[in-house]
């Protein structure tokens, strides 16, 4: 009981540290889904670390070796547990500066933890003196666990504890685990001979030790890999494509690890039937046809996070079905988690570091789809005509390269670049008039399914401020009347229409975490070269580039930074706003852009608000979108009484927003 216990408290705190330690460094980035991504292809690669020590430790050591070295490692961890956060001031790329973090700050303690579940199923099958049992039973208790790791935070954790209370409480967890360890190695150190593996029931294949060949360890690799690039691309799929809900990204990694533990649990679900590979198809397929149909009919987004959701999960139960019958005796067990361990990181490095670099689009979410249909159907027509597996094969290969045509070459209508960078895909498109009604030419800005801005590109119309920044938005009433604004900050560039309303006399700082916008914004976009006002781009996180500023430096400060249709929430906590005010005049004023179709961000805004003794008000404009005026949320805050006065008496459009007592905060 005590084995099993300890595996199940490490893999709780292994997966608690992932959203713990993620939330406090990953703001510093912006708070994309990419930032998340590189987060866990960081954890999966000490996953693979912790797993080769298991290994080399089983078959390299002795007993007392492997409780020794076991022991010498936990102690080691213990130097940095508490764990602090280490923040680099290098720069580099984010893909580099991130796993640096997280390996400076939580790398051995995730290792020592990463090691537990293999090493521990070891020393069980190894025990003569225990009774017969399957060891594998213990890795579906390491995902329960995990998976209560990773729901009770959001639930739990995150709600109710600052970060400094939960870093106590992530160390303490540690700490009881060091010490199940160590009772757990003085029991193993009692135990019968290592080399003797107690028969399992049943199973020839738990009998005797068979020698592992290197196609069984590739197709434990691959079985391990499909569904950890299939987890990687739906993340990205339903947290930009769909809807930037907040913890989203929970829902697909949940269902990743809820089909480990149902198939190593109940081992009859991975049972080869006919049945089970159509069953588990038909959602596969029917993802590849979503989008045909939701260009002909609209799909609500709570219908393509299901569908989105039931794709990815009948993925995971195919494939580790498959790898819980593929099984080995438990003589190669560290190397079978090792297998699997390897397969996972090399599924989530090539979804999301190695597809952002060679892809314009998100291709590689196609792909994945396609490679795994093809794969489950590959046991229904295994016995059939070989001319038959030829034409299934070449016809996969032509939907494969049709694909790859239709997402990365084929440019549709309208469509004037493409481009790719860590922090999402972006699509420049013109758009033509569709007479007889009143629809401008226009060029858009694209992230996933959100516009970012744009321009009127007919000649009477060019300089005329659309999308969400037309001239009867909240954001136009304040540039347009707030006579004392001589420098302006601005969170976010998108298109630059902000540099617009800017007069002669102005100076108009963007600040805009991604290069790649800035490139598109100077290079297809005339709204900054035709601005009258000094206009500056500065690249880099806004938040961390204002605490250079010096106090009082700016009139107004502007939020308009978006990940796909989500702001970043570390831009709107009290710890931000605070920031804010220190750089501002004091007659000057803070506005955000609160346009979301999700997530009310206004009581937010309003409860920091009234902690800060700020006065706020805010507007919603109308659409008309012939005219490309959409539908926008602007709130404004301010400390000063008679600028709050001077916006209401010069447009009355202003609105005390209802009492709320929701604040965000850094912790």
């Amino acid at each position: 009981m005590i084995y099993v216990l300890t595996i199940g408290i490490s893999a709780f705190l292994l997966f608690l540290i992932q959203p713990m330690i993620s939330k406090i460094i990953l703001p510093a980035f912006g708070g994309g889904a990419s930032i998340w991504l590189t987060a866990l292809i960081f954890f999966q690669a000490m996953l693979v670390a912790g797993y080769v020590s298991s290994h080399l430790t089983a078959r390299r050591l002795p007993r007392s070796g492997q409780a020794l070295y076991q022991g010498g490692i936990i102690l080691l961890a213990l130097l940095f547990v508490p764990v602090s956060v280490r923040f680099l001031q290098t720069p580099l790329a984010p893909t580099l500066k991130i796993p640096l973090i997280l390996l400076g700050s939580i790398g051995l303690p995730y290792l020592v933890l990463a090691t537990t579940g293999p090493l521990l199923q070891y020393w069980i099958s190894a025990d003569s003196q225990r009774p017969a049992a399957n060891p594998y039973v213990l890795f579906g208790v390491s995902n329960a666990g995990s998976l209560a790791g990773l729901l009770l935070y959001p639930v739990l954790f995150e709600p109710n504890l600052p970060n400094p209370a939960q870093m106590k409480f992530w160390a303490w967890g540690f700490y009881a685990y060091a010490i199940l360890m160590g009772i757990c190695m003085l029991a193993f150190l009692k135990g019968g001979n290592p080399s003797a593996l107690p028969p399992q029931p049943a199973a020839a294949a738990m009998a005797r030790p068979r020698k592992i060949v290197w196609s069984g360890r590739l197709k434990w690799v691959l079985l391990s890999m499909i569904p950890t690039a299939a987890l990687i691309v739906f993340t990205h799929y339903l947290t930009v494509d769909i809807a930037n809900l907040p913890l989203l990204w929970v829902v697909p990694l949940s269902l990743y690890l809820f089909s480990f533990v149902l198939c190593f649990f109940f081992s009859g679900l991975s049972r080869p039937t006919g049945l089970r590979s159509i069953l588990l198809l038909l959602p596969v397929l029917l993802m590849l046809v979503l989008p045909r149909v939701q260009f002909e009919w609209s799909i609500s987004y709570q219908w393509k996070i299901l569908f989105a959701c039931a794709a990815l999960f009948a993925v995971c139960m195919y494939f580790h079905g498959n790898l819980e019958r593929a099984k080995p005796s438990p003589a190669h067990l560290t190397e079978y988690y090792l297998s699997i361990s390897l397969g996972g990181c090399l599924g989530s490095g090539l979804a999301a570091i190695l597809a952002p670099l060679v892809f314009r689009s998100n291709v590689e979410f196609y792909l994945v789809l396609v490679g795994a249909a093809a794969l489950m159907l590959r046991p229904l027509f295994g016995q059939s005509d070989r001319r038959f597996r030829f034409a299934l094969s070449a016809a996969l290969i032509f939907i494969l390269g049709l694909v790859y045509f239709n997402e990365e070459i084929d440019r549709r209508p309208g469509v004037l670049l493409k481009a790719r960078s860590f922090y999402g895909t972006y699509t420049v498109i013109d758009v033509p008039a569709k007479p007889p009604a009143k629809m401008l030419d226009a060029r858009i800005l694209q992230q996933g399914n959100t516009i970012h801005g744009g321009q009127v590109r007919t000649a009477d119309n060019r300089l005329v401020p659309v999308t969400y920044y037309h001239e009867h938005t909240g954001v136009a009433s304040v540039l347009r009347h707030f006579k004392p604004a001589k420098r302006i900050a601005v969170i976010g560039l998108g298109t630059g229409v902000l540099a617009l309303y800017g007069r002669s006399g102005q100076q108009i700082d963007f600040y805009e975490i991604d290069p790649a916008v800035v490139r598109i914004a100077n290079s297809h976009f005339e709204n900054l070269s035709s601005a009258t006002a000094e206009i500056r781009c500065i690249v880099g996180d806004g938040r961390l580039a204002l605490k250079k500023v010096p106090d009082g430096f700016y009139d107004v400060i502007i939020l308009d930074a978006f990940i796909s249709g989500s702001i970043p929430t570390h831009l709107i906590t009290r710890e931000a706003l605070r920031l804010y005010c220190r750089v501002l005049t004091p007659e000057g004023v803070v506005l955000f852009n609160v346009s979301n179709n999700y997530v009310n961000l206004l009581p937010v805004l309003n409860c920091i608000a009234e902690k800060m003794q700020l006065s706020i008000r805010y507007q919603v404009s109308g659409e008309q979108e012939p005219l490309y005026r959409f539908t926008a949320s602007w709130a404004v805050l301010t400390r000063s009484p008679q600028t709050l006065e001077r916006l209401e008496r010069s447009d009355h459009h202003w609105m005390i927003p209802p009492p709320a007592s929701v604040c965000w905060s850094d912790d």
